[in-house]
């Protein structure tokens, strides 16, 4: 199995007694899944891929990565399995606004046997994949929604991830931007077999899925 996520827990400690944002979720992942996860604000979806990123600790429960278990309590071990294994997109981006698209894109790189040039070619590269060949040298202000979308993704694809988890990545787009990164996430995943996994409340992005997974109340239904 790629990826296994066994009897995820993450709760949180209230006034009023415990609070569940994940409740037992087990789930498995093939190599080159397309995997839609949705539900209503506060199920529990975002809390799913942070974990799986690294970047939120599981309160119990196990991951496995091509059988090897991830330490989910242990920092270290998270952040090396996130910068080898995984790109991540965002809903609002998230680029350094004084940097160019190019610059962007080389900050995400962990490669340190990569020269500056080097980098900077593999950056340029990305983004010519992603449709940005014209806008390397520009500004976040200066690019639309949806161009500023796909330096994101190009900065995702910098260490060349086995995983890419994707929240709410058409959120802030409208219909037609939206299925032109609908349509570049699948790319990806049908000609570089790259396994994503993407968080959305979008009907149109569910059906990009060939794995669909609904998440109420903290748990799978």
């Amino acid at each position: 199995m790629f990826l296994k996520l066994s009897n995820i827990v993450k709760e949180y400690q209230h006034k009023d007694g415990k609070i569940f944002a994940l409740n037992n979720v087990s789930l498995s992942v093939n190599e080159g899944d397309f995997v839609v996860v949705t539900g209503a604000s506060g199920s529990g979806k975002t809390t799913l891929l942070l974990i799986i990123g690294g970047l939120l600790y599981a309160s119990s429960g196990a991951m496995h990565f091509k059988e090897a278990p991830i330490k989910l309590d242990n920092g270290n071990e998270l952040d090396a399995f996130r910068n080898a294994q995984i790109g991540y997109i965002m809903q609002n981006f998230a680029l350094i606004p004084y940097l160019t698209a190019t610059e962007n894109v080389q900050l995400a790189m962990h490669n340190k046997k990569l020269s500056k040039q080097e980098q900077t070619i593999k950056a340029q590269e990305l983004l010519q994949w992603v449709g940005m060949e014209h806008r390397m040298n520009h500004l976040p202000k200066e690019l639309s929604a949806g161009q500023q979308q796909r330096v994101a993704i190009a900065r995702a694809l910098a260490n060349n991830p086995s995983i890419i988890l994707a929240d709410e990545p058409t959120g802030n787009l409208d219909p037609e931007l939206s299925k032109e990164i609908l349509d570049l996430l699948k790319k990806i995943n049908t000609e570089q077999k790259t396994t994503i996994i993407m968080v959305t409340h979008s009907d149109m992005a569910r059906t990009y899925g060939n794995h669909n997974v609904r998440l109420e109340k903290g748990k799978i239904i």
